[in-house]
């Protein structure tokens, strides 16, 4: 509790995340601040067979003009939710190293 990470998005303002409450073996619960992002996540993992199932929760507010600007532009929830797909997939690689990318461990992730 209390780890901090700062985030640079590309042509954003920076911010940072921070783990406020920690339920091993269950729940992350984070806080983002500053610049563009601020709300909270949890990171979930739940029992799945023989493996584990992680799930990722966000609820956070857009600020500033150019996130404004941006989101009239662009699909900043289908963005995400790409970058978020990234974050597992590179997890999946991480943990899984012997198996092919097209491979689904029988983790859930």
């Amino acid at each position: 509790i209390g780890s901090e990470l700062e985030l640079r998005p590309l042509g954003a303002k920076r911010f940072s995340c921070q783990v406020v409450s920690f339920v091993a073996p269950e729940r992350i619960d984070l806080e983002y601040r500053g610049g563009v992002i601020e709300g909270t996540a949890t990171w979930r993992l739940e029992p799945a067979g023989q493996g584990t199932r992680v799930s990722y929760a966000i609820d956070v507010l857009a600020k500033g003009r150019l996130v404004a600007l941006a989101g009239r532009i662009l699909d900043l929830n289908t963005m995400h939710s790409l970058s978020m797909q990234a974050i597992f997939r590179n997890l999946r690689r991480e943990l899984f190293p012997q198996q092919n990318e097209t491979q689904r461990p029988s983790t859930g992730l």
